[in-house]
């Protein structure tokens, strides 16, 4: 899996940079689909360095729902790095658009990643809740 995600890597760079003056949301996306594959290598520095790159690059777009995937993207890098205050507060200033968001993948991932951090964050009763909200998202 090394060399085939290396050479994705080796791939999206360039069109990243390329697309970036060119169509600011493509770039986004991209950064986001880089910066999971460089966390999934171990690179958590550069991980959190695209999706704060792609933070900037939707920072004036209309996509609400991009936005609020690549704010969620950043909560999953702060909780992969056991960085759980970060996770949290960044959670925290995102669950209020994420509620009124109608998108289906925004409602998704939102869910994951509220499982996930309850999750982390709390004792058994909450790990529980947590499981019971995977559930009810998988149903």
């Amino acid at each position: 899996m090394e060399g085939r995600s290396a050479r994705a890597v080796e791939r999206l760079k360039p069109l990243l940079v390329q697309e970036e003056q060119r169509n600011p949301t493509f770039a986004a996306q991209i950064a986001m689909e880089l910066s999971d594959l460089r966390q999934a290598e171990g690179a958590a520095g550069e991980a959190l360095a695209l999706a704060r790159r792609a933070e900037k690059l939707l920072a004036g777009s209309e996509r609400r729902d991009l936005i609020i995937l690549g704010q969620l993207q950043l909560v999953k890098l702060h909780l992969a790095q056991k960085d759980f205050a970060a996770a949290d507060e960044r959670f925290e200033a995102i669950r209020e658009r994420t509620t009124q968001s109608g998108d289906y993948v925004v409602t998704l991932a939102t869910g994951i990643t509220a499982a996930r951090l309850k999750g982390l964050l709390a004792g058994g009763r909450q790990r529980a809740e947590a499981l019971d909200d995977l559930d009810r998202i998988r149903a």
